[in-house]
């Protein structure tokens, strides 16, 4: 009961079409696939990040008005092209919300690891004081308990913070390009 309150609590929805997604921070959303149409839109995303590598868009025209970002991933032990692409989308991510473009969503399947793995990374820019348990802890709270469950995807967070030089290397020296 109160992990339901709890998803309650931040959950954007839409009457015409149903919008999985929950509020991490402001501007910033984690959630499952998104229908195609104009929910993102009419949700107020400018940005949608796909991040289930079987479920990547064809064209940005599936989802009127809203920009589209391809990182795809898969659901297991990241290898490093794989780390690139995830920590790439999270400083593009926390870089469309810095420059104020609008409120961004990323997504995978479920919402809840490859879209946890990106958005932890986005926060942790975002806000680089925040100790990286603590934001897991947050998203959890926001969204549910099974938020990056997937522990590979909790070590290379966890090692990104705590070689400062590696999550350095990565915040400063990946592109992404859209």
């Amino acid at each position: 009961m109160q992990q339901r309150n709890r998803q309650r609590a931040n959950r954007i929805v839409q009457e015409s079409e149903p919008l999985d997604a929950n509020t991490l921070v402001p501007g910033l959303s984690i959630g499952s696939a998104p229908p195609k149409g104009s929910a993102l839109s009419k949700a107020g995303f400018s940005l949608c990040v796909f991040c289930a590598k079987e479920i990547q868009p064809v064209s940005s025209g599936e989802y009127p008005g809203v920009n589209v970002l391809a990182a795809p991933l898969h659901d297991g032990l990241p290898s490093e092209k794989e780390k690139s692409i995830a920590v790439g989308a999270g400083k593009f991510v926390s870089n469309w919300i810095v420059s104020g473009k609008g409120n961004v969503l990323v997504t995978c399947h479920m919402g809840l690891n490859r879209s946890g793995l990106v958005c932890a990374i986005a926060w942790k820019i975002l806000q680089p004081k925040k100790p990286m348990g603590n934001i897991i802890h947050d998203m959890r709270e926001a969204r549910s308990d099974h938020v990056l469950c997937n522990e590979d995807f909790v070590d290379f967070l966890r090692e990104l913070e705590r070689s400062g030089s590696a999550y350095s290397y990565y915040v400063n020296h990946v592109r992404v390009s859209t």
